[in-house]
């Protein structure tokens, strides 16, 4: 849920980036514009980010022991 928010929250200010930039850059950049391809990779990229958040610190909580893991707590 947090990833979902937080690449929606991307995707969202990517567009007020773009224009800012082109304003700023458009005499070397003069075509500049955000493509529909361009808001897919951002979703996909929001989405392994937010895959990989969750699975790699589970991963490594399923390797501790119950007992160790409850010694370090209190």
């Amino acid at each position: 849920m947090i990833t979902a928010l937080g690449g929606s929250l991307g995707i969202l200010a990517t567009f007020p980036a773009a224009a800012g930039f082109k304003s700023v850059m458009g005499s070397m950049f003069p075509v500049f514009k955000v493509t529909p391809d361009t808001v897919a990779l951002q979703a996909a990229s929001a989405l392994v980010v937010g895959v990989l958040a969750g699975v790699l610190p589970s991963i490594r909580a399923a390797r501790v022991r119950i007992v160790d893991g409850l010694r370090y707590i209190g």
